[in-house]
């Protein structure tokens, strides 16, 4: 799954099949035995006869009076076309994929190649039936503002064709036809959910059949994405498409959050560099640069600004999609995953991490008080629902499960960083501490952005001006160089003291350094690992990256987004050697490390602290507890 590549279908790709998929539209047939109108089974002997049904009559003759479809049998119509074009067009990729068409041109096949070839025409059958089910389910539920549909109409069919793709969707549309022979009864509504039940069954059956199939890597390897739309095909994976609606938020700019410096700063630079991201390619060259993590987290005491970090994240996201053109996802994760059933919580948790897999656009997940959801293992009374969330965002995040095109970031926010799974913490490659105001100008600027709710009443704040320029602490960064917590040594006392005393026998700026000061660093923090140096490796790989993009960039796809790969990456690489001026390799290692390990010393020693306190407290309650008893 790691290497999976991602493909866009074009329209160009679907032109081909328009006229055969306008042909089982307009007439549909069947082998069916006499008397009977559909399959029962077996046809061996039995007397047969071929029966056909046309849906566009079908759906013509709902209001026979009018000779105008309506829009919404025009939509339904192109719905199942479309389905149909998609459908073969993906099996027409498979087969080249698989080899399935130079068997097929190939004369003398020996028995076992004409066995394998059987094998994969049925596969290709089958990812036509489960490509045409997919798109017609996704865009059906465009006719609904609420996903709902009129009562429940079951679909029922007999065993659908599939020896190879043509024959399957002829099969498929024959039965789709008698299926809405007997539900739509006149009615538009009826229509749109006959059509949607039928997709619904045919999925079903496609998903029971898939662990029976032959020569699946060539179609689950790869992802296929249609141009212009959020619609994709990833394998046989039941992506929750009720879900795939971008979660309403409220806009925030960056320039109304005060302080947070270095997150602000933080979270410019990922909305950039998520929006470099290929869509043909289906890949990002910060992925492969460096500068970009997958999983990052933002922390700090209540009330400092994390949720309108996200929410300035999203609107920054959603602002430059929208001018760019391109479909964006806000996905953040919900707050009753958890469930009392056992495997509920990490079904919940695997349809909401599989957004991450989506190739089809730019995806921003963020875990607010990520501490209830993904809280450490240890702890006494943690539920099997969170154990098993966190052992499904661990797979999705680094594992067999694990896709990182450079198109989808999980933020993890939290006020109790210490309460973070550790393991769930060894992902994190991007930290931001976030505390809020924390200055004499940032109260200042706090106050007036209060102050301009009184704009309009003259006189009213009769408070005498500070000798400030309101909002002139607030300027953005312009690299990590510049923010509070770039240093060359560390603050917090444990690390600082690990620090000197391997700086006595190593110069800082050699590379011994480093390696000793890990070792010396581990044994005073056990849990401190390899996965921790890969996130200092990480680090340096994004400052090194860490220059502004131009903004001609985001004012056009033409300039950037839409280039192919290989020119977008000699872009990057001229901007990133034009701003290595001055920037010392040695010392940017150095200010990454103590970034690293005081955020790492200071997050442990509050887990201490904590626990510290819980056993005093214990201590104090049950003195009070026999002094009560004596008296």
């Amino acid at each position: 799954m790691n290497a999976m590549n991602s493909l866009s279908i074009t329209e160009k790709d679907l032109e081909g099949y328009l006229s055969d998929a306008q042909a089982y539209l307009d007439n549909a047939r069947q082998r069916v035995l006499l008397g009977a109108g559909r399959t029962t089974g077996s046809f061996v002997g039995s007397q047969t006869t071929t029966d056909s049904v046309s849906i566009s009559k079908l759906v013509s003759s709902i209001n026979p009076e009018d000779p105008l479809l309506s829009d919404v049998q025009l939509h339904t119509l192109r719905s199942i076309r479309r389905g149909a074009q998609i459908g073969l067009h993906l099996a027409q990729q498979y087969r080249q994929r698989s080899g399935a068409s130079e068997f097929e041109s190939a004369h003398g096949l020996t028995d076992a190649q004409k066995t394998e070839l059987n094998e994969k025409m049925q596969t290709a059958a089958v990812v036509t039936l489960w490509t045409f089910a997919r798109y017609v389910i996704w865009d059906m539920r465009m006719l609904t503002a609420d996903n709902s549909f009129v009562g429940n109409i079951p679909a029922s069919y007999d065993n659908i064709d599939i020896a190879q793709p043509r024959s399957s969707i002829m099969s498929v549309m024959y039965y789709l036809g008698t299926h809405l022979q007997k539900e739509i009864n006149g009615s538009d509504d009826r229509l749109v959910a006959a059509v949607y039940s039928f997709a619904l069954a045919v999925e079903e059956t496609i998903l029971n059949r898939v662990t029976g199939l032959k020569h699946l890597e060539p179609f689950t390897s790869v992802a296929y994405a249609l141009e212009e739309t959020d619609f994709s095909v990833n394998g046989f994976e039941q992506i929750d498409l009720a879900g795939s609606t971008s979660v309403e938020f409220n806009r925030v700019e960056l320039g109304e959050i005060v302080g947070n410096r270095d997150a602000k700063h933080f979270a410019r630079r990922l909305v950039e560099r998520t929006l470099c991201y290929n869509f043909d390619a289906g890949a990002n060259v910060f992925t492969k640069l460096g500068g970009l993590a997958p999983v990052w987290m933002g922390y700090g005491k209540p009330g400092t600004g994390k949720s309108m970090l996200i929410a300035a994240t999203a609107t920054l996201f959603k602002d430059y999609c929208d001018h760019l053109g391109i479909p964006f996802h806000f996905h953040p994760l919900p707050d009753n995953i958890i469930d009392s059933y056992q495997g509920n919580s990490a079904k919940n948790m695997v349809a909401w991490m599989k957004a991450s897999h989506d190739p089809g656009r730019i995806v921003f997940m963020p875990v607010d008080d990520a501490e209830n959801i993904l809280e450490d293992r240890t702890r006494q009374g943690v539920s099997e629902g969170v154990r098993a969330a966190i052992g499904v965002f661990l797979r999705f995040t680094e594992g067999a499960y694990a896709i990182n095109r450079g198109n989808a970031t999980i933020g993890v926010f939290t006020n109790l960083p210490e309460q973070i799974d550790s393991a769930v913490r060894s992902r994190i490659q991007g930290r931001m501490v976030i505390n809020g105001a924390d200055s004499v100008e940032d109260a200042y600027d706090q106050d007036h952005l209060w102050f301009r709710k009184f704009a309009n009443q003259d006189g009213f704040i009769n408070l005498q001006s500070p000798p400030y320029e309101y909002m002139s602490a607030q300027q953005l960064l312009t690299s990590l160089g510049e923010a509070e917590q770039t240093a060359s040594e560390p603050s917090h006392t444990t690390a600082k003291e690990i620090f000197g005393q391997v700086m006595v026998n190593h110069n800082p700026l050699a590379h011994e350094f480093f390696a000793h000061f890990y070792m010396s660093f581990m044994e005073r923090f056990p849990t401190f690992s390899s996965r921790d140096i890969r996130n200092i490796q990480s680090a340096v790989s994004a400052r090194i990256m860490d220059f502004d993009l131009p903004t001609e960039w985001f004012k056009s796809p033409e300039i950037f987004c839409r280039l192919d790969i290989e020119r977008q990456e000699q872009m990057v690489l001229e901007l990133r050697n034009a701003n290595m001026k001055g920037l010392s390799f040695a010392e940017v290692y150095l200010q990454e490390l103590v970034r690293y390990v005081d955020n790492y010393a200071a997050i442990a020693d509050a887990e201490f602290d904590r626990e510290v306190e819980s056993q005093l407290k214990q201590q104090r309650v049950q003195q009070a507890v026999l002094a009560r008893l004596k008296s």
